[in-house]
């Protein structure tokens, strides 16, 4: 109960705080118009501009902002408490995460579209792009890094130590976990991009990338309630149920393609 307290709590900030500070921001700041045209109205070619709805938009963006919450939260959580684990995701994402998107998103929309390194060159000269995708490059190894090191932390303290798991067989259970995620998330792609119609990629994955964030921040707190009501074997039936529901949905998704292509 007090979980769900935390979270309607935090939201209800997220709220006020998208209609002050963000108010602020969009109107004194970035000057934004709602007149205005975006480049993809402006350029639509069905392809690299295409007018898309907000909701499946706010999809898409949802799932890179939230992306390292998740994951460094908890571990936040388990090493150093829950309260900055809250002030980390809650204020970061405010006056940090938004802000640094939001911005982007702003310049990207003033530029046709253009990523940051793209209007860096444009701005500056083509030596300064070449340096602002290595530092990005740079960034986005220090974040993976980061992951990979929160991660095996937890995995070391909490659970190899417990199971009494050797260095070899650690290492072992590690990349086979890399492995298992490099395989399985090109194939997720794939089948999403396959099973989607024509002309509505950009639906299709906003729709199932924002569910797989419902998802992570949902499922934690029900399966949490229920360990502290004394039942923690519910963790291990959820789990292979929504196992048995992925595996059904590949299996029926397969079945539509094929019958798409080969209607004979």
């Amino acid at each position: 109960m007090e979980s769900i307290l935390i979270v309607v709590v935090a939201f209800i900030g997220y709220l006020v705080a998208y209609n002050t500070y963000g108010r602020y921001l969009s109107q004194k700041v970035f000057g934004l118009d709602a007149g205005n045209r975006t480049p993809s109205h402006e350029l639509a070619d069905g392809v690299d501009y295409v007018p898309t709805k907000k909701q499946v938009i706010f999809g898409h963006h949802f799932t890179s902002i939230a992306g390292t919450g998740p994951i460094v939260g908890p571990a936040i959580g388990i090493i150093w408490g829950w309260v900055p684990a809250l002030l980390w995701i809650f204020i970061g994402s405010i006056f940090m995460g938004a802000v640094h998107d939001f911005g982007a998103l702003v310049i990207s929309l003033r530029h046709k579209g253009h990523t940051m390194a793209e209007i860096t060159g444009m701005v500056m000269n083509r030596r300064m792009k070449i340096m602002f995708f290595i530092i990005v490059f740079l960034a986005l190894l220090i974040v993976i890094a980061i992951f990979g090191m929160v991660v095996s932390a937890l995995f070391i303290f909490y659970i190899a130590v417990t199971a009494g798991l050797g260095p070899a067989m650690l290492l072992g259970l590690l990349v086979a976990g890399g492995v298992a995620s490099g395989v399985t998330t090109p194939s997720r792609d794939m089948l999403v991009r396959a099973a989607a119609p024509k002309g509505a990629s950009g639906r299709v994955f906003g729709f199932v990338y924002s569910g797989l964030d419902l998802g992570s921040a949902l499922v934690p707190l029900l399966l949490g309630w229920a360990m502290d009501q004394g039942y923690p074997a519910a963790v291990f039936y959820a789990t292979a149920g929504f196992l048995a529901v992925t595996a059904l949905t590949v299996m029926q998704v397969r079945r539509q393609v094929v019958t798409a292509e080969d209607p004979a």
